[in-house]
């Protein structure tokens, strides 16, 4: 009978103590961060002034310096400040569909001027000089960075090329408004 008891004393020791050796539970708890929403303003538009109705030589608008060419000085560069972000966010920028290339036209005839996009982009909102290019082919670029107040400024400029060889353009307003609508641009986080 002491051999029994002695027996059952170990057993019950060694099942009190060996019970955290077969199972563990813990807990895990989630967590997601909601960034702030972007929020953009068309500060100005881009006009490249008055240009030489042969267009012989090739108006532009330089967004990396804001420099005009060709125009008769009147041009200016467009703003698209991004208002409100996440700050240091990566953002990729959109523009025309995906595509660096777009008409003007007037009376009907909307692919008299052929304008090469191009896109620049500069920390905070500001409405003169340039930034860096971010130009592509295919109207897309990734990796634009909000500064540490959540705002950039994306700058369009470019070149205007005809698509006519039957002389001078008539004198007139040519707009990007007429046949194939204004650009659209789009920001979205790199997430």
């Amino acid at each position: 009978m002491k051999r029994l008891i002695s027996i059952l004393s170990v057993l019950a020791f060694v099942l009190a103590f060996s019970g955290s050796a077969f199972g563990q539970s813990e807990n895990i708890s989630a967590t997601a961060q909601v960034i702030t929403n972007i929020a953009t303003d068309v500060a100005q538009d881009v006009n490249f002034g008055n240009i030489d109705p042969s267009l012989a030589s090739t108006p532009t608008l330089d967004v990396t310096n804001g420099n005009t060419s060709n125009t008769d000085g009147a041009g200016q560069l467009g703003y698209v400040h991004v208002t409100s972000g996440e700050p240091d966010q990566s953002v990729t920028v959109e523009w025309n569909g995906g595509s660096n290339t777009t008409n003007l036209g007037r009376d009907g005839n909307p692919e008299t001027i052929e304008w090469t996009i191009a896109v620049g982009s500069v920390g905070g909102n500001v409405t003169s000089g340039g930034g860096t290019d971010i130009s592509s082919d295919n109207g897309t670029a990734g990796n634009v960075t909000l500064d540490g107040s959540g705002l950039t400024t994306l700058i369009f400029g470019g070149q205007l090329t005809g698509k006519s060889t039957t002389g001078d353009l008539p004198a007139d307003t040519y707009t990007s408004g007429f046949g194939d609508g204004d650009v659209a641009v789009t920001i979205s986080y790199d997430l």
